[in-house]
């Protein structure tokens, strides 16, 4: 089996812990066990897309005919249930290795306490505008940027507050 989803900042620290040949390390085996638990707990839908795209390698055309479902159903279930999944295994993973995890710090948006201001600045980026000009902005007004500025697009993507 093979699980290519898992590319929080957490699950990248605690995966270069594991050794070098994972199929004989308990540790690698716990943290499978983990991913598979954490898969059955998503909502029906979103689980079976999962497993069929992730684990099954299927193209989401195929789990769009195979379940008769849009292909933009899918994509849209395999969005919303990835998004659920990286915030539960990230936590699972902080409770299993607190000694990996305890000094990362995983969002600088998140923890910032002008963390509302700088998402209504990311959220007024205008399609012209370049993330340069986005900076700048937050410079002026919070008196810090976000470089690269995957931070400022990837925090709206996963860790932004529905």
């Amino acid at each position: 089996m093979t699980i290519i989803f898992v590319d929080h900042q957490i699950l990248v620290n605690v995966a270069s812990y594991l050794p070098s040949k994972p199929a004989e390390s308990d540790e690698y085996k716990d943290f499978l066990d983990m991913v598979r638990q954490k898969v059955d707990e998503l909502e029906p839908g979103g689980r079976q897309v999962v497993i069929m795209y992730y684990f099954e390698n299927l193209e989401a055309g195929c789990i769009a005919a195979e379940l008769g479902l849009d292909e933009r159903i899918v994509h849209q279930l395999l969005r919303e249930s990835l998004k659920k999944l990286k915030a539960s295994l990230a936590e699972a993973v902080k409770a299993r290795w607190p000694d990996r995890c305890g000094n990362l710090k995983l969002c600088p948006i998140c923890g910032h306490p002008e963390r509302q201001a700088i998402e209504n600045i990311i959220r007024a980026k205008k399609p012209g505008d370049n993330w340069g000009t986005v900076n700048k902005k937050l410079k002026r007004r919070i008196g810090r940027t976000f470089n690269p500025p995957t931070i400022m697009t990837n925090h709206l993507k996963y860790h932004d507050k529905e």
